[in-house]
Formats: structure tokens, C-alpha cells, sequence
């Protein structure tokens, strides 16, 4: 009786633990969204952001293979690929009977994409046109659909697999490759000329807020016993 107490005790205490990190990375992520989207009302700022952009951007007589590998990156947070890799990742969680990581994942990937459109079309903030564009892109820019998407799901099934998998080497190892496949897709998008810099920072913010905001009320619904938990 008391190992089970024991036992019950260092699974409240993790789940603390996670509950704690998803609410730090929700408000970080809430803090620099914020940010980014008052700073792109200055003038300043937007000048700075274009320099940046120009520093940052590659070019039609640049490296061929620097821009194919861009473009093959960027294609990694498009919608088309999203959907896929969520619906793929959704049925693999429902075959094996988590349903609550599949909730997690369709909400993150859904809520994303919503939160996406509708603030596009609130700051209204138009593509770059001080440099040539390598891919084409008509939507509007802030925040960066690919950044918050590639934030939102990549690396919510980082965190996914980390608790799933207890080795600590590779729990790290999938939050190190997530983050870095989710940086490569942001700055592909400001190397490609179709968004500027702070677009991405407001795109990978968006994403890590929802993200977390999504697993604080996938843990809130556990402690309700509402639903299972993600590992089981």
C-alpha cells in the first residue's frame, strides 16, 4: 500500500511538473506574440525587419541547392503536409488507443490553423516587396501560417513521444529535432523571401502558446478523469 502511495505520489508530482512547463511556455509564447505584433506598427521596426529580411534572404543568382533545400523545407509546414502528417498521426493514436494524444494533435493542428486565418486577416499585414520572392506566396503575413503550424505540431509530438519514451537521451533527442526542423521551416520562409523576420518570431510564438495551451487542458481534463493519459 504505501509503494502504491509512493507511486502516486511521484505521478502527481510529474504531472505538476508538466503542467507547470506548459503554462511557463504558454505565457512566453503569449509575452512574444504580443510583442511582435505591437512592434510591427512601428516604423522603426518594420525598417529594421526589412533589413534584416535583406540580410537574411537569398537570391536568384544564389546557391542552387541552398534554394532547392529551402524550398523542400518549406514545404515540411505547408498546409497540405500538416494535414497529412495530423490525419496519418491521429488514426496511429486511435489504432493504438490514445485517443487523448489524438485529441491533443487535432486540437493543436485545428486551433492552429483557425488562429492563423483569423489573425492574418486582422493585422493584414502584406508579403515583402522590397526583394524578389523565390516561391510564390498571396496570403497575407503576420503571423507565418508554416512557423505556427511547424511550432503547434512538430513540437507537440516531441513532447508526445518524450513522455511516451522514458530514456532521457531520447526524450531529448526529439525535442532537440523538432525545435530544429521547426526553425529550419521559419527561416526558410524569410531565406525565401516571403515573409519577414518577425512574422516567423510571431508565427513560432503563436504556435508554442496554442500548443501549450492545448496540453493544459488535455492535463486539466486527465485530472478530471475525464480522459486518459497521453501515454496510456
Amino acid at each position: 500500500m504505501s509503494k502504491q502511495n509512493n507511486n502516486n505520489s511521484k505521478k502527481s508530482i510529474l504531472a505538476d511538473r508538466r503542467t507547470l512547463t506548459a503554462f511557463v511556455f504558454f505565457l512566453t509564447g503569449i509575452f512574444v506574440f504580443i510583442a511582435a505584433a505591437i512592434a510591427i506598427q512601428y516604423p522603426q521596426v518594420r525598417n529594421l525587419d526589412t533589413s534584416v529580411l535583406n540580410s537574411l534572404s537569398g537570391s536568384e543568382t544564389g546557391h542552387l541547392w541552398l534554394r532547392i533545400f529551402m524550398s523542400d523545407i518549406t514545404t515540411l509546414g505547408s498546409g497540405t503536409i500538416i494535414f497529412l502528417l495530423v490525419v496519418f498521426v491521429i488514426i496511429y493514436f486511435i489504432i493504438v488507443n490514445r485517443k487523448s494524444a489524438a485529441l491533443l494533435i487535432f486540437s493543436a493542428s485545428v486551433g492552429g490553423g483557425v488562429l492563423t486565418v483569423f489573425l492574418k486577416s486582422f493585422f493584414q499585414r502584406h508579403r515583402p516587396s522590397v526583394i524578389i520572392s523565390l516561391i510564390n506566396a498571396d496570403s497575407l503575413s503576420f503571423p507565418s501560417g508554416h512557423s505556427t503550424l511547424s511550432a503547434a505540431i512538430y513540437l507537440s509530438l516531441a513532447a508526445l513521444l518524450s513522455i511516451i519514451y522514458k530514456e532521457r537521451a531520447v526524450q531529448v533527442y526529439f525535442i532537440a529535432a523538432a525545435s530544429f526542423l521547426t526553425f529550419l521551416i521559419g527561416y526558410s520562409r524569410v531565406y525565401l523571401g516571403v515573409h519577414y523576420p518577425i512574422d516567423v518570431i510571431g508565427g513560432w510564438s503563436l504556435g508554442v502558446a496554442w500548443a501549450s495551451f492545448c496540453w493544459l487542458i488535455v492535463f486539466f481534463l486527465q485530472r478530471k478523469k475525464i480522459i486518459g493519459l497521453v501515454n496510456e
